[in-house]
């Protein structure tokens, strides 16, 4: 009887541990990355483009 008690008592704890283990992972979540880039304007890239050619 008294085997029987401390059997249970050592699975409860181990149990216990466990859990607790598990419990205390956090995963955080990242956003996915947005590049920030300024809006494309053709006229100025096309006046870009002549000044090199030029």
């Amino acid at each position: 009887m008294f085997s029987l008690v401390v059997a249970m008592i050592a699975g409860l704890m181990l149990t216990l541990s466990c859990n607790s283990c598990q419990s205390g992972k956090k995963t955080a979540v990242a956003e996915p990355y947005q590049p920030q880039s300024p809006a494309f304007n053709a006229d100025s890239a096309y006046r870009y483009l002549e000044e090199q050619v030029a």
